[in-house]
């Protein structure tokens, strides 16, 4: 009984889909993410549609800079007009810049 109760309180969290082709699920992250690079890019939902987010990037990005200790410089925030703001986190560009690696910048906002 208790399993239900769970299930029913987490339910649009509790179940996660499972993506069987790769492909189907590269296509997934494009269309979310739009050209932005998915191994530098974070998204956060639920921005408020009637606000105007070019007001608030700069805090964005003093919020993430301060959290991350790296400069505002580096930090990219956009708005697409739906409900998600886009925080892409640019790096010094390195010999091996491949898809295998992931910003470590993700990684410590995804673990905050």
């Amino acid at each position: 009984m208790l399993q239900i109760v769970l299930a029913g309180a987490f339910y649009p969290n509790y179940f996660i889909k499972r993506l069987q082709n790769r492909e189907v699920y590269k296509e997934n992250v494009t269309m979310t993410l739009g050209s932005l690079d998915p191994m530098k890019t974070i998204y956060l939902r639920g921005w408020p549609m009637k606000q105007p987010g070019y007001l608030y990037a700069k805090r964005f990005q003093e919020v993430f800079a301060k959290h991350q200790g790296i400069l505002e410089k580096q930090i990219e925030v956009s708005f697409d007009g739906s409900q998600r703001v886009y925080v892409h986190f640019r790096e010094r560009e390195t010999a091996d810049d491949s898809l295998q690696n992931i910003s470590e910048f993700v990684y410590q906002v995804i673990n905050f």
